[in-house]
């Protein structure tokens, strides 16, 4: 039976951007910015707010609409209301946005992601090609794209789109001779995306080999490592875990090397 990947079929990513110069987010407390930022994985049934998350969001969204906003900032609020979890409200002020500036890259990223919330994934799709368009080197939306064309049942573009995603970080990125250049966190979910979609495909040893690659340039990552821990441990590959643990331990954070 082919593994099922939970979390990764409905995950939704939001990378932190540089806020711009004269934005009415540079009045944001650093605590604002972060808590309307998706900056790690988020699943639609785990996701929920605390109370001061609620507090926070609402503090923030009271200094967007006491300000004269740019299409950026419209943006921004946008992505707060979703956090916020006000979908309909989010979708309203991303499309005004881009009825005034259709290529705006933010806006069609948050329309993308709303989208995905709200299962419509012919317009996720095609919102997360179009950032593509503009900007080949957006891995978050490869990731979010390969997720959407998962949940419509084509898994062929899903994997052809995450490895050229991996072959776009590559040679851009590079690899450092020592692996201890940390991975962007979205070059890192797409080597994470690209091992779940071989191990729902049952390519297990073809998975495990991209996780090594990718650790290999990166040893620093705990998702990669985990990752492949957790295949070893599920496959009760105990002489590989060791080897995992000695060549990557010294310098990983991993609970698994304490």
């Amino acid at each position: 039976m082919k593994r099922r990947i939970n979390s990764l079929m409905i995950i939704v990513v939001f990378i932190s951007n540089c806020t711009p110069a004269g934005s009415a987010i540079s009045d944001f407390t650093a605590e604002m910015y972060s808590i309307c930022t998706f900056d790690n994985e988020y699943s639609l049934q785990d996701w929920s707010n605390t109370t001061a998350d609620i507090e926070t969001l609402n503090a923030a969204l009271e200094i967007l609409d006491s300000s004269e906003l740019s299409n950026s900032d419209m943006a921004f609020k946008g992505q707060c209301l979703t956090k916020l979890k006000e979908v309909s409200e989010a979708e309203d002020v991303v499309t005004r946005v881009l009825d005034q500036e259709s290529n705006n890259l933010e806006a069609l990223l948050i329309s993308g992601r709303i989208a995905l919330f709200q299962q419509k994934y012919g317009k996720a799709i095609d919102e997360f090609q179009s950032v593509i368009e503009i900007n080949p080197y957006d891995f978050t939306s490869y990731y979010l794209l390969s997720i959407a064309y998962q949940n419509v049942s084509n898994i062929d573009a899903s994997l052809e789109i995450i490895q050229f995603a991996v072959q776009q970080a590559e040679s851009i990125f590079g690899a450092s001779e020592s692996g201890l250049v940390e991975l962007r966190p979205d070059e890192e979910l797409i080597y994470a995306r690209y091992a779940d979609l071989l191990f729902y495909l049952e390519s297990d040893d073809e998975a495990a080999a991209a996780l090594i690659h990718a650790l290999d340039r990166n040893k620093l990552s705990e998702i990669l490592f985990e990752k492949l821990y957790d295949h070893y441990i599920e496959m009760s590959m105990y002489q590989e875990i060791e080897v995992l643990r000695s060549e990557y331990c010294q310098f990983n954070l991993s609970e698994h090397c304490g």
